[in-house]
């Protein structure tokens, strides 16, 4: 399972960890179109990997997670990553 790092879900509706209909066809609508890169940032100990999507949309190079705070369907968190003393990820 994975899942966009540093992002949650903006829901009208108070709940933060569903995605609306609304962002999910803005999600697709995106990735639809290219396939998109996928950088891994961590895999946290509930075994879900964190991660970023980036497409190329009209020659300019597009995080996924940001454009989904740029469309206000999601809002930024912060994550706690298991980070060493080099200042590099900790992956399990």
């Amino acid at each position: 399972t994975c899942r966009l790092a540093h992002i949650s879900p903006l829901n009208t509706d108070g709940d933060d960890l569903t995605w609306s209909n609304d962002a999910t066809h803005q999600f697709l609508a995106v990735i639809d179109q290219v396939t998109p890169e996928i950088e891994f940032i961590s895999f946290g100990q509930d075994g879900c990997f964190q991660t970023n999507l980036f497409v190329t949309n009209s020659g300019q190079y597009v995080c996924v997670n940001d454009y989904m705070i740029h469309i206000k369907k999601a809002t930024a968190i912060v994550q706690p990553t298991n980070i060493d003393d080099n200042n590099q990820t900790i992956v399990q």
